[in-house]
């Protein structure tokens, strides 16, 4: 085989188990997610020991919902229900900082919101 031709599968095969790679990410980020989203669509309280165990998973949660909420809170009419949603959200995100500032060091919990933040994620707080 040409050197061109081994090249090219290599490529080929690298990108393709990247794309499986992020499938898989996705189908493992909405299943971790699927309880934060489900208390915030119903309003149910947040388990303080998951917002401080598993801080991590439940930020990167919040900040798709916070995504998911942006038309809505952008628009002229908010129902109070996604105000409520919205507060929620933004309230696990300030108990996730809360819990992860020591005074000392940077809050890592700040670090990874600003590396893993979007900017829709971003400009709904600004509402």
């Amino acid at each position: 085989m040409e050197r061109r031709t081994i090249v090219f599968y290599v490529v080929f095969l690298m990108v393709q188990m990247n794309c499986l790679t992020a499938h898989a990410q996705n189908r493992i980020l909405t299943n971790e997610c699927q309880y934060y989203q489900d208390s915030i669509e119903h309003r149910s309280a947040l388990s303080d020991k998951l917002l401080t165990a598993e801080w991590n998973v439940a930020l990167g949660c919040m900040i798709g919902i916070l995504e998911g909420l942006k038309p809505t809170v952008e628009s002229e009419n908010v129902p109070d229900e996604v105000w409520e949603k919205f507060i929620q959200a933004t309230g696990a995100i300030r108990i996730i900082i809360g819990n992860n500032e020591d005074g000392k060091t940077p809050n890592r919990a700040i670090l990874a919101y600003r590396g893993r933040s979007t900017l829709d994620a971003t400009t709904t707080l600004a509402y």
